[in-house]
């Protein structure tokens, strides 16, 4: 499955400087590799507050 954070652009994880990178959505990932019918999930992750947050600006 693949997990993106809020690809919509709402919550905090688009303006993290540690979007990309982050340890958070690496272990997301690998908790959520083995939904069955990933497609069908619906599944949106919205992060509001995060304590590795980094600003990109």
């Amino acid at each position: 499955m693949d997990v993106k954070i809020s690809p919509r652009g709402t919550g905090a994880c688009p303006f993290c400087r540690k979007n990309d990178r982050c340890i958070i959505l690496v272990k997301m990932r690998e908790t959520m590799r083995d939904i069955k019918d990933p497609e069908k999930s619906g599944l949106e992750i919205v992060v509001y507050n995060c304590p590795l947050f980094e600003e990109k600006f």
